[in-house]
């Protein structure tokens, strides 16, 4: 059995399977090179060759089409156990077979892939809806932590909603960040996530709660209703699910005055 380690991106996994091909073996795994090697087994490293990874996308764009390979790198994105095997697996059965394979829903291979796709597609949908900001020094800030690589997934929804505004989603699970900046997007790594010291709740945020609690009518309130189209482990990138901040016209009128004695 050969293990085959690859480096963390797209690129790298299409690099893998390009030597996977060239190899003819059937007992390779993929690993990309942040998971952990297993023991007894031959384990290789592939290092990213660009040249490899186009060829595979050429060959799997002509031969199989431009859906194929979105859907491959959609799945990919899942980021979900063993899924560069399925992939895999994906791909050999369609370069035999020569055709689009994802209307054969009953291959088990077809179904993983397929399903873990759906997966992805369906919770950027869900952070289309729910990622909220904060703002500092004029930019908007957003720190989300979802299941699967979504960033690449809804760059586009979020540049175009907010074409003039300057923003930057952080993706902690994965460390990344997607920046718009002066009609520029870009998705890099990030290493750290420290907020800036003064970065507090501020009217845009604000703004959020009070629109949401205000447009709540008590007697309609259904949890059980609200959790099946809105998990909860989703609340907590959800400003208006956070309590709203109400000043008193007595903390105001405090406030005030320890600004101006300052």
């Amino acid at each position: 059995m050969l293990y085959l380690y690859y480096e963390n991106s797209f690129d790298g996994f299409l690099t893998a399977v390009f030597d996977a091909f060239c190899l003819r073996r059937t007992d390779i795994h993929l690993l990309s090179d942040n998971a952990e090697p297993p023991l007894l087994f031959e384990c290789r490293n592939v290092p990213f060759d660009s040249e490899k990874s186009q060829r595979v996308q050429n060959g799997i764009s002509q031969k199989l089409g431009d859906g194929t390979l979105r859907l491959i790198w959609t799945a990919w994105l899942s980021h979900k156990s063993g899924i560069e095997d399925t992939l895999l697996k994906y791909l050999r059965l369609a370069f035999r077979l020569g055709t689009d394979i994802s209307k054969m829903p009953q291959n088990d291979t077809v179904l993983k892939t397929t399903a873990a796709a759906k997966r992805v597609t369906t919770e950027a949908t869900r952070f289309k809806e729910i990622v909220r900001f904060k703002k500092y020094k004029g930019i908007y800030f957003a720190d989300i932590y979802p299941d699967c690589e979504i960033l690449p997934l809804i760059a586009g929804h979020f540049a175009d909603r907010f074409s003039h505004q300057n923003f930057i989603i952080r993706d902690r699970r994965y460390g990344k960040a997607l920046i718009y900046y002066n009609g520029q997007t870009a998705i890099t790594d990030m290493t750290e996530f420290d907020d800036p010291d003064d970065m507090m709740e501020d009217d845009f945020e604000d703004m959020w709660k009070k629109y949401y609690h205000a447009m709540c009518i008590e007697s309609r309130k259904s949890r059980r209703r609200l959790l099946s189209v809105m998990p909860l482990k989703y609340h907590r990138y959800m400003t208006e699910m956070q309590q709203p901040v109400i000043k008193s016209r007595e903390a105001e009128k405090t406030n005030s005055t320890d600004v101006h004695l300052r």
